[in-house]
This record gives C-alpha cells, structure tokens and sequence, in this order.
C-alpha cells in the first residue's frame, strides 16, 4: 500500500511539474475561473493596458457623430429661444 501511494505522489508530482514546463496559453484555466466567477479576466486586462500603453501609435477615441441636417432643431432654437 505504502509503495502504491509513493509511486501516485511521484507520478502526479512528474505530471504537475510537466505542465507547468509546457508552453503556457492565453486560455489558462486560472483565466477560465475568472471568467466564471466575476465575468471579467483581470489578467488579461492588465495586459491589454500594458500592450497599449507600449504603443507608439495610440487609437484616437470614437468621436460622436454630428447629424449635418439639424436645420428643424436650429428652426425651434431661434423661435422658442431653447431646444424643446
């Protein structure tokens, strides 16, 4: 019994040693466990913001869009003195 126990404990000891030498993935299940239980990655949040903040080039935020036809909203401006 003694020698069966021995050889799990050196096996599973081999077996976690082997997987963490192997090549780690974006998909970690420690990730997948976050992603479960608080619905976000933090992780891979912190490495989003450091990627970005390496960058030379950085996105320019979205600008709003500004309708180029708003001549009934200047109309009610300039007869009411206020957008109604």
């Amino acid at each position: 019994m003694k020698m069966l126990i021995r050889n799990l404990l050196v096996t599973s000891a081999f077996v976690l040693g082997a997987n963490g030498l192997m090549a780690q993935t974006n998909d970690s299940w420690v990730d997948q466990l976050y992603q479960a239980r608080i619905g976000r990655i933090p992780q891979q949040e912190a490495r989003q913001r450091a990627e970005e903040g390496s960058t030379a080039y950085r996105a320019e935020p979205a600008r709003k869009a500004v309708p180029a036809n708003t001549w009934f909203e200047d109309f009610l401006r300039t007869k009411l003195g206020r957008f109604a």
